[in-house]
This record gives C-alpha cells, sequence and structure tokens, in this order.
C-alpha cells in the first residue's frame, strides 16, 4: 500500500511539471468550461432545455480528463521504454497505473467545480449549479468509473499505440448513446450501448435527485458499470504483459 501512495505522490509532481496550475489555467480547463458551455447551449436549442442538458454537459467535460488525458498514463511508458521496468517491479501493474491516475481524477473533479460555478450563472442556472453542487458525491462516482474506462482504453489500445482514437471514440460514443444532452434516442441499439457506459447512469441519477425522484438504482448501476471497466482494464493489463514478456515488444508491429 505504501508503494502505491508513493507512486500517487510522485505522479502528482510530475503531472504538475508537465501541466502546472497556470498552464492549466489559460489553456485545458477554459477549454473544458467552454465545451460544457457549448453543449448547454445545443441542449437548450435542440434537446430538452438547457436544465436538461447541464449534468451531462459537465460530465462530458469531465471525459476530457479523466478517459483521453489518463490514456496517456501507460501509453507514455511504452513510448519512452519504460515498460519493462515497470513489469520488473514487484507490484500490480493495474494498481500502479490506477495510482499513476490520481492527478487526472483531481483534475477531473477541478474541471466538475469550473464547469458548475461558472456555466450555471453564465447561462442563467443558478438553480441548478446549487444542485449540481450538492450531487458532488455521484459525480465523483462518475470521474471513477470513467477513469476506470480511460485505464481499459489505455489497455486495450496498448498493442497499436491508438490511445487518442479509442477515448476519442468512446467520448463520442457516450455523447451518442447516454442522453447526455437531449433524451432521445435515434436508435435503440444506443440505449443499450449506454447502459455499459460509464456516466450514463451517473447522469440520469443526478437528474433524478433534482426531481426530487429515487436516484439510488442509478448511482448503484453507475457503481457497477465503474467495476466492470475496472475489470476489463486488469485482464488487458495483464494479457499486454504476457505477450510483452513473451514477444519482447510492447506493440504489436
Amino acid at each position: 500500500m505504501v508503494n502505491y501512495v508513493t507512486v500517487a505522490r510522485l505522479s502528482y509532481a510530475e503531472h504538475l511539471v508537465a501541466y502546472p496550475w497556470r498552464l492549466s489555467l489559460v489553456t485545458t480547463w477554459p477549454r473544458a468550461v467552454l465545451q460544457c458551455l457549448f453543449w448547454v447551449l445545443i441542449g437548450q436549442v435542440r434537446g430538452n432545455g438547457a436544465a436538461y442538458a447541464f449534468p451531462g454537459a459537465v460530465a462530458l467535460s469531465i471525459t476530457v480528463s479523466t478517459i483521453i488525458g489518463l490514456s496517456d498514463v501507460s501509453t507514455l511508458d511504452q513510448r519512452w521504454g519504460t515498460s519493462s521496468r515497470v513489469r520488473m517491479a514487484n507490484v500490480s501493474i493495474t494498481c500502479l497505473n490506477a495510482a499513476r491516475s490520481v492527478p487526472w481524477v483531481v483534475d477531473a473533479v477541478v474541471v466538475y467545480l469550473l464547469c458548475v460555478v461558472i456555466v450555471g450563472p453564465l447561462t442563467g442556472l443558478g438553480a441548478s449549479t446549487v444542485w449540481l453542487l450538492r450531487a458532488f458525491p455521484i459525480f465523483l462516482l462518475m470521474i471513477l468509473s470513467s477513469a476506470a474506462a480511460g485505464l481499459a482504453v489505455a489497455s486495450l489500445s496498448a498493442r497499436l499505440d491508438t490511445n487518442v482514437l479509442l477515448g476519442n471514440a468512446l467520448s463520442w460514443l457516450m455523447l451518442a448513446a447516454g442522453s447526455f444532452v437531449t433524451a432521445v434516442v435515434q436508435l435503440p441499439v444506443l440505449d443499450t450501448i449506454g447502459a455499459v457506459l460509464p456516466m450514463t447512469h451517473g447522469v440520469a441519477a443526478v437528474r433524478a435527485l433534482a426531481a426530487g425522484t429515487p436516484y439510488f438504482p442509478d448511482v448503484v448501476r453507475e457503481a457497477v458499470v465503474g467495476v466492470g471497466w475496472a475489470v476489463l482494464a486488469a485482464v488487458a493489463f495483464r494479457v499486454q504483459a504476457m505477450r510483452a514478456r513473451r514477444t519482447g515488444n510492447d506493440f504489436a508491429v
């Protein structure tokens, strides 16, 4: 346990070197806020209203950290040729990468807070801002479940170095199938796919909380989906490590 705490601490120090606060303040965080604002306005014009779209827009902005950003964690090891050192360590590769994901989880929390407190007042959704802040535990669950998906993307894309492609593809699939901005699903199959994607049930739980209807079942579903993605990531990391030991190559080509 001490080893993983040390990994998380050192990873956070490394993260601050690569992404210092002052740089995030003028680049990635404004981008996330503007993206959230964009989807809220889209929901207002084309969907079920700005209030309906707001929690989904916040969730989509979080994926920039938890799925697209976090998927670089293990991929960079392969690009820099340090994966063999990681495999030689007497630790779980999955737990090691989970510990190294802590900086991106913290970044996702910051993105959540900025989107809620800035976009809400800008769009006249002050009341929504209040209940979105109250729903922080649910958003934290969504951050963790989507982070598990980010690790799965990183592990599944390891052989062909396609983490950026798969990360963006998963984010867009979540938008299409998760009813984040509009409740209208054009293809029934998307509704089925959305049920196994991170954040779908979490966003539904936030909306249920705001409406005063039972939300705990959706919270449980979100947790189950998150565990499923975590298991998928663990299996993929293990298979990738076994293949790399057998072939002596981290990539397929």
